[in-house]
Formats: C-alpha cells, structure tokens, sequence
C-alpha cells in the first residue's frame, strides 16, 4: 500500500499543528516552552549540566510542483526510513528525532522565507529540502539569518554557489552541481564528434532546457566547461517550463547546426524533441545523414513508455542520476512502503542526510543548526569506518572520527560543504524504454 505524505502547507496554523501545539494559539509559539528548549532570549535555566541536549528538531520540505514533484514521494519515504532506523538503533541524545510534518509546496511563487521564521522560533536546527533551485535561493537568507542548516537532496544550480547570498557554511548540496554534470556531457560531446560526414565537430553541443535558474545554470556551466578545452554551444534552446513548443522546428533547428551531441535538461515537456530529433536527421532516401548522441538529465533519466520516444528513440541515448550503486538495502525498505517505485532518484541522498545530521548533532553534542553544520565534512573524512547509523552512533557518540560511507555512495565536501567529490550513475535504455543499464561513476579528488 502506498504511503502517503503528509502535506504541510506554510501557515503559522499548520506549524502549530506539526508541533503539537495547537490548542496554545499563535501566541504559544513564541511564548512557551518547547520540547524543553528555552524561549528566544531567555536564559537557560537547565537545572543540571548533565541534562541531555534537547531532541534534533528537523524540518522537510518538499514540493508538489515543478521537475521534483516527480520524485517527491520517494523522498519523503526516503526521510522516513532513516527517521525509523536513528530511533530503532540508538536514538540521538536518547531521544527520538523530532521530524516535522512534511511542507509541501503547492506554488512555485512561494516564499518559504516567512516558514522559516516560523522554524527558528520553533527552536529547528535543520531543514531538508526537495525544491526547485530558484525556490531555495529566494528562501535561503532566512534559513541562514535563522541560523537553520538547510540540506538539499537536488539542488545542482551553479548559480545558488555563485551568487549574491552568502550561506555561511549552512547550506549542504548532496548531489553533483550542474559543472560536474557539464564536464561529463562535455567530454561526452568530444568523444563522440568526428570528421565524417555523418558526424558534428568534436566538442560542439545543442542546449534545451527550460528557462529560469536551470537553463542559465546548465547554459553558463557548459560554457565554461566546454570553452577551455575547444568546445562550444552550437544551439540553444529555453522554453517556458512544462511548454517546449514545436518540437519539428526545434529538431530542425539544431541538425542544420551539426553538433556533436544534444543535451536535455528539463523533463517529460522534452521527451517529443528525441523522435524529432531521429526524424530531422534523415534523408531523402530515409537513411540517417548525421549521428546524433543525445544525454538527457536526471529529470528524464528513467524508464519511457517506447511509443512516446518513437522508432529507435533509444539508440544513442544516455542519461544521468545522482549517487553511486543503489543499495538494495534501501530499496527493499522503499518497495515495502510502496510496491509502484521503480525510480530512486534523490532517496539514497535523503536518507544520508537524516542519517548524517544525526551523527553530527552526537559528535557535537548540540542540536544546532551551526553546530551540525561543523562536524557534516568530518564524519565523511575520519578513520573509523561505517556504513550505518548503528555502526556509527557508539564511535560518534564517543567522540571517536568516524568515515560514514554513505547510502547516495562515497562523498566530500569542502569547506562551504560543496561536493567535491561524488557520485553519478549513467543510464542506458533498452528498445523497450526500460532502463538497461546503470553505470556509477565517482567524479573529483
């Protein structure tokens, strides 16, 4: 049977609902005493030094709209397996973590800036989000004025990093920026141009992608990737989101520029370009005049009904997921809960971040945003091996340096906790439209 979320939307009235609190009115919020925490700017009056900390409040967050919606539900399933193994083996504080009803979100004209006022004085120290990078960036000021860490699943934008909002070490990304992804599509596009007549010039690449923060983002790290190594955007195309458009006119578009490969970086709005793409290539006498590689996303990186990518719409077809191997631990857990999933996409990176909070609040023996935001690039770098929460709580506990090897596969941050090093999974598709094939690869030092 499905599980279904619990959708939270971003009212004061709904957060008192998620604490408990309800019947105490707004007022309560500010007013009284939370799980044992003190009330904002009063002195705390912890009657012994060693009381234990109070228990790790951690918001989710989550969306209904936009390229993610798709992949929501198995995030939030996600999340709550890993709240279910830290409460089964050995808790955080002695506690049970304190995870939040989920906030969906409906609109993408929503400002979470005002929900995470509402967090701070609710004593959150850390948010887990799974929403479009524009979202984030419009939101993020007041997570970290709130001294919130905010840990995303998904958020890939090169521009979130780049630009004018300084997330003071508060803002943790799990899957690899939109410069990996370019680097790989780039070297892609290298390999697969040629001299022959059939073949676009080495490094030359065709663009479609929605407009917004994604488009410019992909747009701007295949730019800079590419340039160096004398590669260059032959074709761009940006399109009103869920909108492509003429889909012919596109694919003609891009052939009469030859490149080298295709990328597409939206969603299922794309997915009419790939027969038209196979039709715009051929001749007068049926037969294919060039051949034309094409990388899809990851928010197309997953089984297709055959009719919908036409005749041979697999042929030449890669694609990419964030995070290494899938452990079928975790997917077992996840079928359980609901029997349709057959796409992980960003779970394996949900669970670790419940998991790796966790351990960071034991090792920092504080539930703060700050203070697990300290010891996340730590916990992955120490010497002490383990793989789960229950291997890791006594050595973390202990204060002992712990290498937690994490479900999304092996990561590093650097000090704005960036991923320097990741992991990624090329797709490949049989004629069927099923997935085939699942690659992973590790990128950075």
């Amino acid at each position: 049977m499905r599980s279904s979320p619990m959708h939270v939307r971003g009212s004061r009235r709904h957060l008192l609902r998620a604490l408990g609190i309800g019947a105490l009115g707004a007022a309560g919020l500010s007013g009284c005493d939370l799980s044992g925490l003190p009330r904002p700017g009063q002195e705390d009056t912890a009657p012994s030094s060693t009381a234990p900390p109070p228990a790790l409040r951690i918001a989710q967050i989550g969306t209904a709209v936009g390229l993610e919606a798709a992949h929501d539900s198995v995030v939030d399933l996600a999340i709550n397996e890993a709240r279910i193994d830290v409460d089964l083996y050995g808790r955080v504080f002695d506690q049970k973590l304190d995870i939040l009803q989920r906030h969906v979100v409906q609109d993408l004209s929503e400002d979470l800036s005002a929900y995470a006022q509402e967090l701070a004085a609710a004593s959150t120290a850390v948010a887990i989000v799974h929403v479009p990078d524009e979202m984030l960036e419009r939101a993020l000021p007041a997570f970290v004025d709130a001294g919130i860490l905010v840990v995303s699943v998904n958020s890939s934008a090169v521009d979130l990093r780049a630009g004018s909002v300084d997330s003071r070490g508060l803002l943790a990304r799990l899957v690899a920026s939109d410069t990996v992804l370019a680097q790989q599509w780039t070297a892609q596009a290298i390999g697969s141009g040629g001299r022959g007549e059939d073949q676009g010039e080495p490094g030359t690449i065709a663009l479609v992608a929605p407009r917004g923060m994604r488009g410019a983002s992909l747009e701007s790290a295949l730019t800079s990737v590419a340039g160096p190594q004398g590669g260059r955007l032959v074709h761009r195309t940006l399109h009103a989101a869920d909108d492509l458009g003429d889909a012919d006119e596109i694919a003609r578009a891009i052939v009469a520029t030859r490149p080298a490969l295709v990328v597409l970086g939206g969603g299922p709005e794309e997915v009419p370009l790939i027969p038209a793409l196979r039709r715009a290539v051929l001749g007068p006498d049926g037969r294919p005049t060039l051949r034309l590689p094409i990388a899809v996303g990851p928010y197309l990186s997953h089984d297709h009904d055959p009719d919908t990518l036409g005749e041979e719409g697999t042929e030449n077809l890669t694609g990419v997921q964030a995070g290494g191997e899938l452990n079928r631990d975790l997917q077992y857990k996840l079928l359980a809960r609901d029997h349709s999933l057959t796409d992980f996409s960003f779970a394996h990176q949900a669970y670790d971040a419940v998991v790796m909070v966790a351990l960071a609040a034991l090792i920092a023996g504080r539930a703060t945003g700050t203070d697990i935001a300290q010891q996340l690039a730590g916990l992955l770098e120490g010497t002490e091996e383990c793989t789960t929460f229950e291997e890791c709580r006594p050595a973390a506990a202990d204060g002992d340096e712990i290498a937690y090897r994490p479900r999304s596969g092996e990561l590093r941050f650097d000090e704005t906790l960036e991923l320097v090093k990741g992991s990624l999974r090329t797709v490949t598709w049989s004629a069927d439209g099923r997935i085939e094939k699942l690659s992973p690869t590790t990128f950075g030092d």
